[in-house]
């Protein structure tokens, strides 16, 4: 069974930002990168479990020459292969994470009735 790939947008943004990099770089050098992750997204479309699984819904697959990894869910209802990020493997992941919301329990909330939507304050994360 063939799947079809569907990038986000994040992976566009990343795709399209790397293929400029690269170009600036060397002229070509970011065509010959924008083939190898199609290649490896056409590897993929043929048997999406090619790829690590990371946790129970991503996997990862290595673009070929290129440091990056390519992100992805498998969509088995739709036949297709959700991709979520292209990603450079020596960035730091922590630093792409938006920073998670998290309740301030009831009893604290409630004694702040000055505060609007006071039960979803961002927290740094250390």
């Amino acid at each position: 069974m063939s799947y079809i790939s569907i990038l986000s947008e994040r992976a566009k943004k990343e795709l399209q930002e790397s293929w400029e990099w690269y170009e600036e770089r060397q002229p070509g050098l970011g065509d010959r990168f924008i083939a190898a992750v199609f290649e490896k997204l056409n590897q993929l479309e043929d048997d999406p479990a090619k790829g690590m699984q990371r946790n129970t819904i991503y996997r990862e697959a290595m673009v070929k020459i290129f440091p990056y990894l390519i992100i992805y869910r498998i969509e088995t209802t739709g036949n297709c292969i959700f991709v979520h990020s292209i990603f450079h493997s020596h960035r730091n992941p922590n630093l792409d994470k938006p920073e998670p919301k998290r309740k301030i329990p009831n009893f604290i909330a409630k004694s702040w009735n000055c505060l609007p939507n006071a039960t979803e304050i961002k927290f740094p994360v250390y």
